[in-house]
């Protein structure tokens, strides 16, 4: 019974020396740092004419699209959310008293959209409970593309973290330790991350790469891509296009309809209709729809003319009638458009 015995400890301690030898093999370098390309959305679109921001985080993701491309452009990663044709608005208080433009979609969330029709296959991991997993807006998007994404309760997986960025992976992150926004995580120490922000400026910093302690972790949202075929999926974006010039005119009719009756402007960011539009056209007439294209660049002039309205000194609620008027002669245009599909 004692040779038994023995020869059971003994398994043990082998089971536990090689579980322990295996885990320590599977343990991310100490230390490891990539040299990702900056990428600004704000000064991306200043190569198209007019300075926009609010792209951060597709700013973000074509600086992660790039550790793979680097010949990934901004424009192409904004165009592969399919969404640049659409339009939208809801009421930020849940009645009419205030109305909010902007593309359809699901915001900063369509990141993921774009790596898919990038040719990548995105991975997600984020924080929420087991009973609200299903109604989370980041995991429905990645099981619907097909991707892989975890959840976590308590801490996050900073192992993993570290493991895919050894790996020449940088991360994506809805903020970090070293900044409020999205922004690259392209290196760590024991205790410090190294990221890279789009638009240092938004936050009174002039350098894009920044270091902090670790702190917590990353606490937000945190994204990647590994390659599929690496190519745009143009059939699936201009369905997407597609789908979305259906629905827009008559949505754009009925937000005149409420500015008129008095709904109340709230966080006007119309540049970014004007720039979606503008790479709608752009994208168009490389895929060869001149016609199209030619359309949705006459939406991008019409847009561009409210873009007066945008800054935080003029009062957008004083011009509603003329936004209301621009933006019912962009609905009949596009709605011209939609029999050329």
């Amino acid at each position: 019974m004692k040779k038994y015995a023995l020869i059971f400890i003994a398994i043990i301690i082998v089971a536990v020396v090689y579980i322990s030898f295996s885990r320590q093999d599977m343990k991310p370098p100490a230390e490891h740092r990539l040299s990702v390309i900056h990428v600004s959305d704000q000064d991306e679109s200043q190569k198209f004419g007019r300075r926009v921001g609010g792209h951060c985080y597709l700013a973000s993701t074509t600086m992660m699209l790039k550790a793979f491309d680097p010949s990934v452009e901004f424009w192409q990663v904004v165009i592969a959310r399919g969404n640049s044709t659409s339009f939208t608005y809801y009421f930020p208080k849940g009645n009419e008293s205030e109305i909010k433009e902007g593309l359809d979609g699901q915001g900063t969330i369509m990141a993921l959209k774009a790596i898919k029709n990038m040719g990548y296959q995105p991975h997600v991991r984020l924080r929420t409970s087991p009973i609200l997993v299903n109604n989370n807006g980041w995991v429905k998007m990645a099981t619907e593309l097909g991707g892989e994404v975890k959840t976590y309760w308590f801490t996050p997986p900073m192992d993993e973290y570290k493991s895919v960025i050894a790996s020449g992976i940088p991360l994506v992150a809805a903020g970090s330790p070293c900044w409020q926004d999205f922004n690259v995580i392209e290196g760590y120490t024991s205790d410090k991350l190294f990221v890279v922000v789009p638009d240092p400026n938004d936050q009174g910093k002039t350098d894009p790469k920044i270091s902090c302690p670790t702190g917590l972790g990353l606490q937000n949202e945190v994204f990647w891509a590994t390659p599929l075929d690496k190519q745009m999926h143009h059939s699936q974006i201009l369905a997407d296009m597609k789908s979305s010039a259906k629905d827009a005119p008559e949505k754009m009719v009925m937000y005149a309809n409420y500015l008129e009756k008095g709904s109340f402007i709230v966080n006007f960011e119309i540049e970014r209709l004007y720039f979606a539009r503008l790479l709608a056209a752009k994208y168009l007439e490389e895929r060869g729809y001149k016609e199209l294209a030619a359309g949705y660049r006459k939406s991008a002039l019409l847009f561009g003319e409210l873009t007066k309205f945008v800054p935080s000194e003029v009062d957008k609620n004083k011009h509603k009638e003329e936004i209301a008027k621009v933006i019912r002669q962009i609905a009949e245009n596009e709605k011209s458009l939609i029999s050329k599909w």
